[in-house]
């Protein structure tokens, strides 16, 4: 179990957290709509599998 937590603490430290890089995403899209205002996106997260985006 130690190994285990040390290992998610390691991806985390190295691709940093999974929701808020989501987060970020969701921003940078807003963004992109004000400055491209015909810019389209839809985005769609699986209720199955948490981890799972549509793009």
């Amino acid at each position: 179990m130690k190994v285990w937590n040390a290992r998610r603490k390691v991806i985390k430290v190295i691709f940093d957290d999974w929701e808020e890089s989501h987060k970020i995403l969701y921003r940078y899209y807003e963004c992109l709509t004000v400055i491209m205002p015909r810019t389209i996106y839809d985005i769609q997260k699986s209720q199955i599998n948490r981890s799972e985006y549509l793009f």
